[in-house]
């Protein structure tokens, strides 16, 4: 296994977190309501997004580790990151409009608010990750 297999798992385990994470919100402001569907499946995706991760760089070693996570990924990270701060306030303007005119229930648009935002990021990550940067 080597640091590619690496990336290629990241990318398809946060890809799939981040969908999981967006499908939440966007279900909770089409059926107004704050668990649109079984509220533990975003979570339990994660976290074993992040088992999945974890055992893939356990197996590669720490060498092929470090290589996957290089200098382009950090600064990758760090990207994704800034750009969803600025999404996450525009949804957080978004969210106050749409509070003054009563058009969702407060509660799921707190919910879409909160896996809309975590789905922003790591879905920005894994698109700047495969786009290269």
């Amino acid at each position: 296994m080597d640091a590619t297999h690496i990336e290629r798992i990241r990318q398809i385990a946060l890809g799939t977190t981040a969908l999981a994470c967006l499908g939440y919100a966007l279900m909770s402001l089409i059926q107004d309501r704050p668990d649109p569907f079984y509220w533990w499946v975003p979570g339990t995706i994660g976290t074993l997004a992040a088992l999945a991760i974890s055992l893939v760089e356990r197996r590669a070693g720490p060498r092929e580790t470090d290589r996957a996570t290089d200098e382009m990924y950090l600064a990758t990270q760090r990207g994704a990151a800034a750009t969803a701060f600025w999404v996450g306030m525009a949804l957080v303007l978004l969210a106050a409009v749409a509070s003054v005119l009563e058009l969702f229930d407060p509660r799921a648009m707190l919910t879409a608010l909160g896996t809309g935002m975590a789905g922003t990021y790591l879905g920005l990550l894994v698109w700047r990750d495969v786009s290269g940067g």
